[in-house]
């Protein structure tokens, strides 16, 4: 039995014996290529080294090199410090120009300087012109040859035309003492030694007025009439002129004029010598202006 025990006991020792043996044949060969594997590697690491050793310094000047222009050099660094100064100085000189003389305000003091006359402007007839009331104050040598006319003066109208308000303005002017009445009667003729006729024929006058043309060239027929019966003495104005001439106008005029003592007219109203004619054939004196301002001087100078 011993022996047997130890049979056995050898035959197990033998198989465990040839197991382990296997087991280590199994892993040599496993473990060979590991290491050959590892020596390969190692084989080629030097071959990478040298690469990327001989990449590290391409790369490091090409480093160095991006990195120089970012380091200005002190001739470079003067330079710009040069250049920013002149910026700095072209900037400063823009910035404060020089200040500029002031100039003389010549445009202000050229009106000034140019006295030009003032153009003449022509005033209205219903506001004739000190000039003109402080010229009638000298000898006026008209056709009358010498004052003819006494105050108080009615005036009234022959056409109702808005002459008759201009001559008001002229008789104001000339401090001449009158009674104004546009429509006047025959019979409301009285306390007065002159007759001015404003004649003018106006067509919405004589509507204002409420009568037509014929029954205000009768009423101006009697007013004259009157007058002469009363010895008064009778001037006719005619200041609208050419405005105020026509087949209307001239009905007035022919009856006014040739029944006068005295005529004023403005010349552009003469233009045919209407007024000539008749002054002329009734031996009337007559005397012409070149604008209504100026018949302030005559008109004066008819009165004593």
């Amino acid at each position: 039995m011993n022996i047997r025990k130890s049979n056995i006991t050898i035959l197990v020792l033998m198989i465990l014996t040839m197991v382990i043996l296997t087991a280590c044949s199994g892993s040599n060969p496993a473990e060979a290529p590991t290491a050959d594997m590892s020596s390969n590697e190692a084989s080629s690491t030097p071959e990478t080294k040298p690469e990327a050793e001989a990449t590290a310094p391409q790369s490091a000047p090409a480093a160095s090199e991006e990195a120089k222009p970012a380091e200005a050099t002190p001739a470079e660094t003067s330079n710009n410090d040069s250049g920013s100064q002149k910026t700095q100085t072209t900037e400063e000189k823009t910035e404060a120009p020089a200040p500029e003389p002031e100039k003389p305000q010549v445009a202000e003091t050229k009106p000034a300087a140019e006295e030009k006359p003032a153009p003449e402007v022509e005033k209205s007839p219903t506001q004739p012109t000190e000039e003109a009331s402080n010229k009638s104050d000298s000898t006026y040598t008209g056709a009358l040859g010498g004052p003819i006319a006494e105050q108080p003066v009615l005036l009234t109208s022959s056409g109702q035309s808005a002459d008759v308000q201009m001559v008001k303005v002229l008789l104001d002017r000339a401090n001449i003492k009158y009674i104004i009445n546009p429509t006047v009667k025959a019979e409301e003729v009285k306390d007065v030694k002159t007759l001015i006729l404003a004649v003018g024929g106006s067509s919405k006058g004589l509507g204002a007025a409420g009568i037509d043309a014929d029954d205000e060239l009768e009423r101006t027929l009697a007013v004259i009439s009157k007058a002469k019966e009363l010895n008064l003495k009778i001037i006719t104005l005619h200041v609208g002129g050419e405005a105020r001439r026509g087949e209307l106008s001239d009905k007035f005029i022919n009856a006014c004029v040739p029944k006068s003592d005295y005529v004023i007219v403005v010349e552009e109203g003469n233009k045919d010598n209407l007024f000539t004619k008749l002054t002329q054939d009734n031996g009337i004196p007559m005397d012409k202006v070149s604008k209504i301002t100026e018949v302030l001087e005559p008109l004066k100078a008819a009165f004593k």
